[in-house]
This record gives structure tokens, sequence and C-alpha cells, in this order.
């Protein structure tokens, strides 16, 4: 070990030594440890959220510093692990000089447009490839890719599935297969099932599968939910109250114990459609809000909130169809997407002139009463009816403006059609986009 970085750990008092601000590695820091200074290393490996072999490694150094047995270092780090968390979770006041300890720049986990231990929402209607890009997002942070030619900052991520888990292996396989890269020990994991956040025991179970993996693969940097409502629970989220609850939830819970950044995948309203649906508070609790909208083929991220920081300017994302080496049952290739970055010109949509609007919000009221299928196009059609398509009477007039509706949202590519059955553009890979 240098000799200057030894003085230098001297010097700097012991409450400092776990500081994000440390002018040394762990490593450095392993090989000078004393008995006095080695719970400042503990808080140092628990705060960098490294893998266990990494842990390992450090405090096998420690342990030949201290002349001890690796095995009991082992034990009082993770027990030390363990109050740590436990501490984290409790509520309690900082004084002042704790509040600068922990101020200073961006800590980015994705720079700049993601930084750690945030909340998060990406939102946006069906078809804008919002689950694409959080996937592609949390691969690019587990594999240490950089996400569109923006740095990241490796670590754990869980991607807390809303469904179809059999369409996110083709998206995860798409991706593997675009990047080059083998996911095989990549630390990203997808839940088996949805989470219930405003249900007593799911939160508590979503934990209990985080810490059994933690253990061997850090502490999360990101936790992905797709999507608010698959994952909300018996509750409603245009209720203050629920919607609070289910914040509290995901901060008291994941987000500070782990001090992780949590990315929430949210639906806009039905009739409000340039904002995320439900309550205020959502948004209010965010630090990072962004909205996906699709001009043709290419969806545009757009920073809606920044806290802290001016809005960033918007990024673009063009989908790629990628042919996987897996078979349909009828000996097909199988296919999926990957996002990717373009400086192609878009082409803004227009917004929606009142009729065209009234058919398609019909057609997503139409298909949520359906249970998430398509709907035909006679029930389609009297509903639009029904909801004032035309100021006329005559089912002549009606039946033109619903005709005419019905053909300019197919012809902008906000609607398809299979046997004579309704429903809006959604994503290509087998998988329903939330």
């Amino acid at each position: 070990m240098d000799a200057s970085i030894a003085a230098r750990v001297e010097t700097i008092p012991p409450e400092f030594l776990h500081s994000p601000e440390h002018p040394f590695t762990p490593c450095d820091f392993a090989e000078q440890v004393t008995p006095e200074t080695l719970p400042f290393l503990f808080m140092r490996l628990v705060n960098e959220s490294q893998t266990e072999d990494y842990q390992l490694r450090i405090l096998e150094k420690a342990a030949k510093t201290l002349k001890r047995p690796l095995a009991e270092l082992w034990r009082e780090f993770r027990k030390h692990q363990k109050n740590a968390i436990n501490e984290q979770r409790k509520f309690r006041f900082l004084s002042v000089s704790e509040v600068y300890s922990q101020s200073g720049s961006n800590d980015w986990l994705v720079k700049p447009y993601l930084d750690k231990c945030s909340m998060a929402m990406c939102y946006g209607q069906s078809g804008t490839f919002k689950s694409f890009l959080a996937i592609d997002m949390g691969l690019s942070i587990a594999s240490g890719t950089n996400w569109h030619g923006n740095p990241v900052a490796p670590g754990t991520v869980f991607y807390i599935c809303g469904e179809g888990q059999k369409g996110i292996a083709r998206r995860l396989r798409a991706w593997e297969l675009h990047h080059g890269i083998c996911l095989d020990n990549v630390p990203f994991f997808v839940s088996n099932r949805p989470a219930q956040f405003l249900n007593e025991e799911s939160p508590i179970a979503v934990v209990a599968a985080v810490d059994e993996l933690r253990d061997q693969h850090g502490n999360p940097v990101l936790i992905i939910i797709d999507t608010l409502n698959r994952n909300f629970g018996p509750g409603d989220e245009s209720n203050t109250s629920d919607m609070t609850i289910f914040v509290n939830t995901i901060d008291s819970l994941l987000r500070f114990p782990y001090a992780c950044t949590t990315l929430i995948i949210h639906h806009t309203g039905h009739k409000e459609q340039h904002r995320a649906r439900g309550a205020y508070a959502l948004h209010a609790a965010l630090d990072w809000e962004y909205v996906a909208i699709r001009h043709e083929t290419i969806s545009e991220l757009i920073n809606v909130k920044a806290k802290d920081v001016e809005n960033l300017p918007s990024v673009y994302l063009k989908p790629e169809k990628i042919i996987l080496d897996w078979l349909e049952d009828d000996r097909s290739a199988m296919t999926s997407l990957v996002l990717t970055s373009t400086t192609d010109k878009i082409k803004k949509n227009k917004p929606l002139t009142k009729m065209n609007k009234v058919a398609y919000d019909i057609l997503l009221e139409g298909i949520k009463n359906n249970g998430g299928k398509s709907i035909h196009t006679d029930v389609w059609r009297t509903a639009a009816y029904q909801a004032g398509i035309s100021k006329s009477d005559k089912p002549d007039t009606k039946q033109k403006a619903f005709a005419r509706a019905r053909d300019y949202l197919q012809k902008e590519g906000l609607v398809e059609v299979k046997d004579d059955c309704w429903r809006p553009t959604p994503d290509t890979g087998h998988t329903q986009d939330n």
C-alpha cells in the first residue's frame, strides 16, 4: 500500500472512513484496518452494495491485517449488515452535520437520467414501449452496459413483473442477442408473479425474496415495478389515501432500507392522456418522472419532472425486430424487439379531433370492460354511437362518422384489427405492453 495513502488513513477521523467522499479504496482500507476502524470498513461495504464475492475478498485482506480468522470476521460483518438494514428502516432525526455528510453531487445510477436512492416513474399509453424501456434500462445496469451512450453504475436489479413471464423471456433473449452479452450470471431477477403492495403480507414476501438473493448478489440498486396497476393490490389508485400507502410502503420497505432506486411503470389516464393515471400524491412523491410518447415507429422519452436539476432533453428510441434462436410450435422462429437509439426525425402526432378521440377512448373503455381482450367492430360501433360520435340521429350519418374515425386511427397506427376485433396497437414481443 502506498505510504501516502497509509498516512491519510491515519489522519482521517474514523467517522469519515465510510463516507462516499473517501480518498482511498476499500482494498486500501482493509490493508490498514485496525480493531477500532473495523466497524467503519463494515459500513463502507454495506453502503457500496457490492456482491458477496467482493465483500469476501475485502474481508480476507482485513483478516490478514488483523490476524483473525476470515470466518469469524464474516460472521461479524453479516451481523453488522443485518443491523444496518434494520436501522435504515427506523424513523429518526439527523443532525445538520449528518445531513451535510449525505449531501453533495448527484450519485448517478444512469447519468444524467436517474440517480441512486430515488423514486422514478415512466408512464405512457399502450404501445409506447415503456415496458421494453424498463427492461432495457434494467439490463444495462445489471450488466454494466452504457444505456444508449449514458454511463451506468452496475448493480443488482429486481423486476417485479405484472404479467406475461413467457413474453418477458423473449424480450430478455432479444436484448441478450442484440448486445452480445450472456445474461446467465448477470444479476437481473424477474418475479414469478405480481406483488400486491396494499396487501399487508405481500410486501413482506417481496422483501424476503430480495433478501434471499441479496445475500449472494448484494443490495439492489434498482427495483422495477411494472405496472403500478398490476402491483397495487386491494385499493383504488385514484384515492389519495391508498396511493399514499403505496408510496410509503415502497419507500419504507424497499427504497430506504436498500438505498436503491425504484422505477414504477404506469398508464396514462383514459380521459387525461397527458398525465399519469390516479391520485396526484404519486406525482408529488417522485424525484424523476418520464412520459413515453409514440411517434409512428419512434418512442420519445420526455423528462416531465427532475427534482433539483433542470429538465433533461428527450431520448429517442426505435424498436428493432430481433429473430430469436427459439422456435414457435409451427417451427417458425420466435421474434421480439429491442430498443435502439435513433437520430431519425420524428413526425409529431397531431392531436386527435373530438370524434376521433371519442372513438379511441370508447375502444379503450370497451377493452377494459372486456377483461383486456379485443372487442368486435359491432360492439365498438354501438358504444361509439351511444357516446355521441355524431350529432345526427340518422343511422347513415352515424355510421360514416364512426367509419371515418376508425379508419383514421388505423391509418395513424393507433389501432389494429384481427378477425374483425379491434384493440390499440400493442408492442410486439407477445406480451401485453403495460
